[in-house]
């Protein structure tokens, strides 16, 4: 069952998916981001692992999912 889009006052939240994997090496790649979650940025071979393995995840727990966030045209 595909997971639906989500929205708040504030976000759109979609169902995160292979079209996304270049707003994550973004994101994972910017030691700004990272400092906190990892203390270092990803390289691009991890944030695609980890990206391979949040989908999988994904798949195969029912009633699980992942999202990325949105705020506003971002």
């Amino acid at each position: 069952m595909a997971q639906p889009t989500l929205y708040t006052p504030r976000l759109k939240l979609v169902p995160l998916a292979d079209e996304h994997l270049e707003l994550e090496v973004e994101l994972d790649s910017d030691p700004e981001v990272m400092r906190y979650i990892t203390g270092r940025a990803s390289a691009r071979d991890e944030v695609e692992e980890a990206h391979k393995r949040r989908l999988t995840t994904a798949r195969e727990a029912p009633g699980m999912g992942l999202w990325i966030g949105f705020a506003g045209d971002e």
